[in-house]
């Protein structure tokens, strides 16, 4: 069984809407949600028509989706405005697995923060760990005291594994 499949629907060659309408038939018959690993990195207004409009048209049809803060709140205020009310959900990148990435320490304590401030579409993080519970990232909330997240871990198998070019599997 799997309870997800992620996409990088803007890696695929031969892009028609046939295919999300295939992709959405086969989440609805074996009921798995489907995450577009977008990773929005931009203003509050930009993401909401990427994620609303264009080709992809992403917030139609994928169930969960992802962002950076580094612009700040208002892109989960742009990304919520659209997502919302389709009943759609965000994971904030709180930390990465590539070898020298910047999302640590205080920027990842600010992504939990902030996923506090809008838990009406916030469900989690893409994280190494338990971000919302682990010290000093917690800011404070004791395990089991906050809200439930989801945490997307990456790469995760029982062999430390690489991809050649800094990704760092675990």
């Amino acid at each position: 069984y799997m309870c997800c499949i992620k996409t990088h629907i803007d890696i695929v060659d031969d892009f028609d809407h046939d295919l999300i309408v295939q992709l959405q038939q086969l989440a609805d018959k074996h009921d798995f949600l489907i995450w577009e690993d977008r990773k929005f990195a931009d203003i509050g207004n930009t993401v909401r028509l990427q994620y609303s409009s264009g080709i992809y048209k992403i917030a139609s049809w994928a169930h969960i989706t992802n962002a950076h803060l580094v612009p700040g709140e208002g892109i989960i205020t742009g990304l919520s405005s659209v997502g919302r009310p389709l009943g759609r959900g965000l994971l904030l990148l709180a930390e990465m697995s590539a070898a020298g990435n910047l999302a640590t320490g205080e920027y990842t304590t600010k992504n939990v923060e902030a996923a506090r401030r809008h838990p009406e579409f916030v469900m989690g993080f893409v994280a190494m760990k338990r971000v919302d519970e682990l010290e000093p990232t917690a800011g404070g909330v004791a395990a089991g005291e906050g809200p439930d997240y989801v945490i997307m871990t990456p790469g995760v198998g029982l062999d430390v594994k690489g991809d050649g070019m800094g990704q760092q599997y675990r």
